[in-house]
Parts: structure tokens; sequence; C-alpha cells
């Protein structure tokens, strides 16, 4: 639902269709506004860093937003390997701010463990992803997903009582 509001997702066709929809809920049930927080006045800037104008933005909750990814990833783990991702299995959702704080190389490492992977899409481009179990665990796995062609996550699953090492 807050992922219809981003900017870079208003020209997606099911986003824009359901983005009425969005803004009568809000109207009608206040109490969601807690989803997105308080709206604050932003400058728009130009590529150049010219100041073009000023609109509303919000802050995202992200703690609830990589929960609910991370329930989707769950849930797409059952669709495609027909079993569950055990209950103390890990799972770390990072978005693409956290995605390129990394090195250019584990960039690099990432894209090529999904090479391999058949890009699934699904009802429009709402949600479209790749994923790829890595190594000999079956647990460990690498997951791209991209809401309304514009909202990156990168999500990995490890086993049970395994710590995953994050790439430099």
């Amino acid at each position: 639902m807050v992922l219809t509001l981003k900017d870079d997702v208003s020209g997606h066709p099911v986003a824009s269709r359901l983005t009425p929809a969005v803004m009568r809920a809000f109207q009608r049930r206040p109490w969601l506004s807690n989803l997105i927080g308080p709206l604050r006045p932003v400058e728009i800037r130009s590529p150049a860093g010219l100041i073009i104008g000023n609109r509303h933005a919000f802050e995202v909750d992200w703690r609830r937003l990589r929960r609910t990814v991370g329930k989707i990833t769950r849930g797409l783990f059952y669709l495609e390997l027909k079993r569950a991702l055990p209950p103390g299995a890990g799972l770390t959702v990072w978005n693409v701010e956290e995605i390129a704080r990394i090195e250019e190389s584990a960039q690099q490492r990432l894209i090529d463990a999904l090479k391999p992977s058949v890009p699934q899409v699904l009802k429009g481009d709402v949600l479209a992803y790749f994923w790829r179990v890595t190594g000999d665990q079956a647990d460990a796995s690498v997951w791209f997903l991209r809401f309304y062609g514009a909202v990156p996550f990168m999500v990995f699953t490890w086993p049970v009582g395994m710590e995953p090492r994050r790439p430099h």
C-alpha cells in the first residue's frame, strides 16, 4: 500500500489505479497514517542540483516494510521450493540504499549469483523477482525483488544456526 505512494512508482499503471483507493483508505482510517509517518515539506531538485519546487513527503517505516518484504519472500520461498523456510532460519532484507553501500565487486558477485535465474513477473509487473539457492545449504538463498518496476529489495535467507557475513 505504501509503495503505491512513492514518486518513482506513480507512473506504473497498476499503482496509479490503486492510488485513489489508498488515499481513500487513509481518509477513512486515520490510524493508517502510522504506516507512513507525518508528511513534511521537501525541496525538489533537478539533476544539476537546482531547486525546482516543493512538495510533501513522508518517512517510510523501514522496519515495518522490511518485515513485510520478509514475509513476501517467505511466501515466494514456499512457492518456488515447495517447502517452508524453517522457523529458525535467518532472513535479511536490504533496501536500495543498503545495496548501494556495499563495494562494487560484492554487488557484482550478488548479481552473478542471480544470473542463471529466470525472472518471474507477477500481475503486470507489480512484483518481479529473481532467486537462487546458494551453495550447498538448502535454506541459503538470495532474492532480488522489484515492486512496481521501481522499488528494489535484496533478500538473503540462511539455515538455522548459521550467521551470514555481510559482503564488503
